[in-house]
């Protein structure tokens, strides 16, 4: 796997309590309609649901006419239907996602200097650079990549060549010879549309002390090696917007 050094990404919500036990960072399913699954590391598929804390070496997949949200500390990760991302690396040092087919729709609202947030795909090792708006597309059957930046940059890795993305642009990579091409950025379609309405309003739940505190850590779970759950402190839920033709109802508290 392609895996560019990471640094700290914020305060990571935490799954544990202040025992000896070793605390476990996660993230978590921030909203999600339609049906979805997770797969453990060695286990087999499950069904997802709201606020289920994600681990290292966790997959979650959405399903036809499906999408999710993920939270960590400073960022959230949307996904379209049939999109399938990995956690590869979750903890105090860096944090990394493998998308491996699907639409990503990904806001990083907090960034430090040091920090970067990797992300692979079958052609691409991506790493954003700083707060922005970012899309990436992974083909069905894995053999292209685009990367969009509506609004901060990135680096990516293809084989040998590191390419710069800057507001306002898109690069396609695809297989088998990693071809790499500049595109101007396409207009937001309506998925982007409701992902950034939703994003705007986020930005402004950060505010409060009680989202805040949601984002950044429970302390209300168990150690390691114990089941996992997640008990956040209550929060404002934002109402789902209808996109993709239609207006559907789903699981948003």
């Amino acid at each position: 796997m392609k895996l560019p050094a990471v640094g700290c990404l914020g305060c990571f919500l935490l799954w544990g309590q202040a025992t000896e036990s070793p605390i476990v960072p996660v993230a978590r399913i921030g909203y999600l309609y339609g049906s979805a699954s997770i797969q453990p590391p060695g286990g087999e598929p499950a069904q997802a649901s709201l606020d289920y804390p994600l681990v290292a070496g966790d997959v979650l997949t959405t399903r036809q006419d499906a999408d999710a949200g993920v939270e960590i500390a400073g960022a959230v990760i949307h996904l379209a239907p049939h999109s399938s991302l990995e956690i590869s690396h979750l903890n105090a040092g860096m944090f990394a996602i493998v998308c491996t087919e699907g639409i990503f729709n990904v806001r990083v609202f907090r960034h430090a200097e040091d920090d970067i947030f990797a992300i692979d795909t079958p052609q691409a090792s991506i790493s954003l650079l700083g707060s922005g708006s970012y899309r990436i597309d992974v083909s069905p059957e894995g053999d292209s990549t685009r990367v969009l930046a509506r609004s901060g940059s990135a680096e990516i890795a293809v084989g040998d060549e590191v390419y710069s993305l800057t507001e306002g642009r898109a690069l396609e990579i695809s297989s088998p010879a990693l071809t790499a091409a500049f595109l101007p950025a396409e207009p937001p379609d309506p998925w982007d549309e409701w992902c950034a309405e939703r994003n705007v309003a986020e930005e402004r739940l950060l505010a409060s002390p009680a989202k805040s505190a949601a984002w950044e850590i429970s302390t209300r779970g168990q150690g390691a090696g114990s089941p996992r759950k997640f008990d956040p402190e209550p929060v404002q839920r934002l109402d789902r917007m209808g996109f993709l033709g239609g207006t559907r109802s789903g699981n948003d508290k």
